[in-house]
């Protein structure tokens, strides 16, 4: 539909084409001098690539075992690329047809004629439905199925290359090579070390609009050519790839359009590319003094005091303040904690001298689009906003900027007490006659799949996570008091699509207030609705029968509530109102000390010993090793 109007077969296949052109189309004003100086630079590096030695031994033919192993990683696909091949043909491991692709790919590859032909350049359309009515066209992301030859000579290209573009990257970056803890705990560290130490933390979490669609292609050539140096026929044979794609339209009819720009979203392009296009951001925000230390040291003369980090620091107070923080008596050279509290840009400078004598630093916390801008005081996260918005004009990137997408936090401190108004929310700056937006702040949102406290507060996030879980076992609960299904079907389900949908975030949800009584009464429940239990029934027998009475919720705090330095997580954050002591449940050692006496299989063999002699029932609990994907 277009309006209230039903469009015709032809309207509607049109509709998508359209769609699919506004997709890889760039939205805002860009740097033109920028674009020109690049399409000149692309046209270098093409002609370096195909005339000059290669730097080193990378342009080797593409060897059978690199084809095996990169058909070996391929999971299964429903998706019917245009070459109407199957990867069943491609899994089917025949001798004659391994042989032909090996041929073919090594004739295309490197070590060959370094080119894309035509039908390996051929994708077929794949609406992946977002959000909004099914009816529209907009509320649906257009992926690309590739054919089954192009989509392998893009992975055997960049498998190659892989190794350096990731060593070249810097580390701040988890995307498309760790999973989401790893950017959750990263913030989670930094935040707790703020509130642990009463100082302001300002953040920006953002979330790019169509990050692989608004890549420019010769950009992104320039990028990885003088980034991790990809050169030589390899460089040539990523540039013929990305010189256009024919995307086959099946939907309401067939027609084909050319795409000439943006990374498919479907194929390894993306997730090998895109990470080095936004490591020129964050070398870019290093560069210029941006993000935040790790580690900080505040010197006696000031511990106590509540940081706000509202002014503006001056660079020669600063400078000042930073010589006088690294001499061998600092307290004595230091203003005290009352001129702070008069001057605000006096502790706007102090909070940049600690910040920027910290051993570590950290310009930006990225997962894929999905980046968190840091800042010790209000003026030092506005410093990285007008990087960013000067490095987007340039790379033709655009930001969401709305409640939902990109906002504005800062930690407990005067500047987010309700007894304190805030200060003009930062502004991302327009370019090129755009309007200034400003951000909003707000105490909690959602990024990366959790609901983010700027207080630290995981209880929110803990419900909604067993909110989800929840509407998933209530459809599982209701086959099996159906009988439905059997039991030992719905025990798979639960395991396979129930339980993960409560995992994520359990590295940090497990420190919440009251987490364990929580988890354990969820679980509790459930087991009693699978077997359709009354409410008077023991639990501890219906978790026994379906063999989680060893699980319950133990080992989904243990990763958070290990022991460091006599201190647990949640002491470091929460230290006046620690629910728990050093110990973990039931009294279990540390982890470090678990993980030294054997692993996994002493721990199950000790649980086993705990509930021996405990209930007839309990001695035969099957025990299949689940335990471990509560960790």
């Amino acid at each position: 539909m277009k309006g209230c109007s039903i469009l015709t077969e032809l309207e509607s296949n049109r509709e998508w084409a359209s769609a699919l052109s506004a997709q890889c189309t760039w939205e805002a004003p860009y740097d033109t001098d920028f674009h020109a100086a690049t399409l000149t630079r692309f046209s270098q590096v093409c002609s370096a690539a195909g005339n000059t030695l290669p730097q080193d031994r990378m342009d080797y033919a593409v060897t059978e075992r690199e084809v095996v192993d990169v058909k070996n990683s391929w999971s299964s696909s429903k998706g019917m690329p245009p070459d109407l091949l199957p990867r069943a043909i491609f899994q089917a491991n025949s001798p004659g047809w391994n042989l032909t692709v090996w041929s073919l790919q090594r004739w295309a590859g490197p070590g060959g004629a370094a080119h894309r032909p035509s039908l390996w350049r051929k994708a077929a359309l794949c609406p992946v439905h977002k959000s909004g009515p099914a009816n529209l066209a907009a509320s649906f992301r257009l992926i690309f199925v590739k054919v089954q030859m192009g989509l392998l000579q893009e992975a055997l290209l960049t498998q190659r290359w892989l190794t350096r573009t990731r060593a070249h990257i810097q580390p701040c970056q988890s995307g498309y090579v760790r999973g989401v803890e790893d950017a959750h705990l990263l913030l989670h560290e930094v935040s707790a070390e703020a509130i642990y130490q009463q100082r302001a933390l300002w953040t920006v979490m953002g979330d790019f609009r169509k990050a692989f669609p608004s890549v420019c292609r010769e950009d992104l050539v320039c990028t990885l050519a003088d980034g991790p140096h990809v050169n030589g026929q390899c460089l040539k044979l990523l540039a013929d790839i990305l010189r256009h794609d024919t995307v086959v339209i099946w939907h309401s009819g067939y027609s084909e359009a050319t795409v000439s720009q943006g990374i498919p979203e479907g194929g390894t392009l993306g997730p090998f590319g895109y990470p080095v296009l936004l490591d020129t951001l964050v070398r870019e925000l290093l560069a210029h003094n941006c993000g935040l230390g790790v580690g900080w040291v505040i010197p006696d003369v000031w511990k106590g005091r509540l940081w706000s980090g509202l002014g503006q620091p001056d660079p020669a107070l600063v400078a000042l303040l930073m010589s006088a923080l690294r001499s061998a008596s600092p307290n004595a050279l230091l203003p005290s904690a009352k001129l702070l509290d008069e001057n605000p840009n006096l502790e706007a400078s102090a909070l940049q001298a600690l910040n920027d004598v910290a051993p570590l630093r950290i310009a930006a916390i990225l997962h894929a689009d999905d980046p968190v801008l840091l800042g010790c005081c209000r003026w030092s996260l506005q410093k990285s906003l007008d990087i960013l918005a000067n490095w987007a004009f340039k790379h033709k990137a655009s930001f969401h900027v709305t409640e939902k997408k990109t906002v504005a936090m800062v930690t407990p401190s005067p500047a987010g007490s309700s007894s304190c108004s805030l200060p003009p929310a930062p502004i991302l700056k327009g370019i090129a006659g755009q309007e200034d937006r400003a951000l909003v702040f707000k105490t909690g949102h959602k990024w990366l799949g959790l609901y983010w406290s700027a207080s630290l507060d995981l209880s929110v996030a803990l419900r909604t996570r067993l909110a989800i879980a929840q509407k998933a076992f209530a459809l599982l609960a209701g086959l099996a008091q159906r009988d439905a299904l059997p039991l030992h079907l719905v025990s798979s389900i639960f395991w396979s699509k129930v339980f993960p949908s409560l995992c994520v975030g359990s590295w940090l949800l497990g420190i919440a207030p009251d987490a364990q009584n929580i988890l354990d009464s969820t679980l509790k429940s459930w087991a009693k609705q699978l077997l359709g239990a009354s409410e008077w029934q023991n639990a501890a027998t219906a978790l026994s029968e379906l063999g989680w009475a060893l699980l319950k919720a133990y080992d989904i705090l243990d990763f958070p509530s290990w022991m460091s330095h006599e201190k647990t997580l949640d002491r470091l954050v929460n230290p006046p109102r620690c629910p728990r002591q050093d110990a973990v449940w039931l009294g279990e050692p540390a982890l470090e000390s678990r993980i030294a006496e054997g692993g996994a299989e002493k721990r199950i063999r000790k649980h086993e010993q705990r509930v021996q002699g405990a209930s007839s029932i309990q001695q035969q609990i099957t025990f299949d090793g689940r335990a471990e994907s509560w960790g």
